[in-house]
């Protein structure tokens, strides 16, 4: 099943703010708790997982 461009940009756009707004409580609860929120999203962002595709 394939996706089109225009609705996956339509389905970010509409949860983008609730996205953003979930990020920036979770990383003030990380900087509360003295975690190095930078090291963590540099960690996964080199952490990779490969989707097989049965096409």
């Amino acid at each position: 099943m394939q996706i089109d461009r225009e609705q996956l940009q339509n389905s970010n756009n509409s949860s983008i703010n609730v996205h953003k707004d979930n990020f920036n409580f979770l990383s003030n609860q990380l900087t509360n708790r003295r975690a190095n929120v930078a090291s963590v999203i540099s960690k996964l962002t080199a952490f990779q997982v490969a989707i097989p595709s049965w096409e």
